[in-house]
């Protein structure tokens, strides 16, 4: 019997006729609750989740790669390379066979490929026309790509297409975009797949450091994810912007956090450390 199907009426009468603790001892669901012994032999079952690593090799190191199922938080001021940093992965991805789906609301799909080097267009797959406001669009998509390429990673450029400004004036906003990240957790694990999104910082202009509390509009955005990685750059004691930084600032997997610089060097991103790659 399936104890998520009755009414609370069914479920009083059981309890009140002895049957609802026997009903329960005797229950085998997926959902059961077992004894740590059993989880461990039921985990021993599970397929190892896929390793998917990038060119830069200390935050690749710090974050030992990324894993199917993960939710990943691209953030970063405004002009800063949050897009190319995700470009620079798209290219990484590719030469592992890696397929990957971009989903980019800002730019239409001619923009978007001319983003890359003309002489060398890594291979993805992307749609010839995107849905703003429309979770669910996005959703169909994502299965519709992992159905016909098998898909492992997908790019989404930005969070805040996915929303329906109309109706965040009505609610609190940060409460919908809590449920909008959980809903995009939720598909990472379903459809096996790294979800990358794109998310901007509170601030277009930054004088220190950025972190999870400077991302835009809600919490929830650094709590959902597992992962989040944030570009940019601060002023000198000239005034001058100076080197670019990849920070980690949230690894829910391995706990580690930290900072390299980095350099853009043909359209893709390199720890400025590595000279020649």
């Amino acid at each position: 019997m399936d104890l998520r199907n009755l009414t609370t009426k069914q479920l009083e009468k059981m309890k009140k006729h002895g049957e609802i603790l026997e009903t329960l001892r005797n229950y085998k669901g997926s959902d059961r609750v077992v004894r740590v012994a059993e989880a461990l032999e039921f985990i021993k079952n599970l397929p190892i989740a896929e390793k998917i690593d990038i060119r830069l090799p200390l935050i690749n190191k710090d974050l030992d790669g990324f894993r199917c199922g993960e939710l990943v938080v691209v953030s970063g001021p405004t002009g800063m390379g949050k897009t190319t940093l995700l470009q620079s992965f798209t290219y990484d991805f590719a030469k592992q066979n890696i397929p990957c789906t971009w989903f980019s609301y800002e730019v239409g799909v001619r923009d978007l490929v001319s983003r890359f080097s003309i002489n060398e267009i890594p291979t993805f797959t992307l749609p010839l026309e995107t849905v703003e406001s429309n979770f669910k669009w996005l959703r169909q998509r994502v299965w519709e790509s992992v159905a016909k390429y098998k898909t492992k990673v997908i790019f989404v450029d930005h969070l805040h297409y996915l929303l329906d400004m109309n109706y965040l004036a009505k609610v609190n906003t940060s409460l919908a975009i809590g449920m909008l990240m959980r809903d995009l957790k939720k598909l990472a694990i379903e459809a096996d797949i790294v979800i990358f999104l794109v998310s901007h910082l509170a601030k277009t202009k930054i004088e220190a450091e950025p972190d999870l509390d400077d991302i835009r509009d809600s919490s929830f955005i650094g709590q959902e994810s597992d992962i989040v990685l944030v570009v940019y750059r601060v002023k000198d004691s000239t005034g001058r912007y100076d080197k670019s930084w990849l920070k980690i600032a949230k690894n829910r997997r391995k706990g580690t956090i930290g900072r390299v610089p980095i350099i853009l060097r043909d359209g893709k991103f390199y720890e400025e450390s590595l000279q020649t790659l």
